[in-house]
């Protein structure tokens, strides 16, 4: 089975002036993200799904002055801080298919584990300076965080004869193996879907 996920994303922002530059910020931060994945069925009960994000985000600068913080760029370019480039993350996940009702109405049970390797296109160092350092420019976004991570995946579904045809959810967590190559460590993620 071959499939795709796009995601778009549009972000008007500001924030206040910084200790550095006495000035409001502003700007956009656009993303476009697909997640082109495929599944192949190993038996009756277990399947393999491959998955890599490819994408890009942008940032525009809206005031009028040059700022250490903030430039018109996308992560597809490198920076002084940043490896750039379209490709995100890959994902491998194996699913047993442990409750089936088989053709007709019923349960559906999976339970899956798997991996996030990450891309080069990261960070390769940290975005935030402490409190009496000196700033210098930098970004603070990339198409990957740089970190391996282990996957744990539960999906429950119920088949109906009717609509909605399927009602069910899933459960993912994404949990951090380590720090990445340049220290930084990610954030646990959970994602529930009905």
């Amino acid at each position: 089975m071959l499939g795709v996920d796009f995601n778009y994303q549009f972000i008007d922002w500001q924030h206040d002036p910084t200790p550095d530059e006495e000035f409001h910020h502003l700007g956009t931060l656009t993303a476009l993200v697909s997640s082109p994945n495929i599944t192949v069925g190993l038996s009756n009960w277990w399947n393999i799904s491959l998955i890599q994000i490819l994408g890009n985000r942008y940032m525009t600068w809206g005031a009028d002055t040059t700022s250490k913080h903030h430039r018109d760029e996308g992560s597809e370019t490198n920076f002084d801080n940043a490896i750039g480039g379209y490709l995100g993350d890959s994902r491998i996940l194996v699913r047993y298919l442990l409750l089936n009702a088989g053709r007709g109405p019923g349960a559906r049970l999976f339970f899956g584990g798997g991996l996030v390797i990450p891309s080069d296109n990261s960070l390769t160092s940290s975005p935030f300076f402490n409190p009496g350092s000196i700033v210098e420019e930098h970004r603070h976004f990339s198409m990957s965080e740089g970190v391996y991570k282990a996957i744990f995946e539960t999906q429950f579904f119920i088949k109906r004869m009717k609509n909605p045809v399927f009602i069910g959810g899933a459960l993912t967590i994404e949990e951090p193996l380590r720090e990445s190559e340049y220290g930084f460590q990610a954030s646990r993620l959970i994602d529930l879907s009905f």
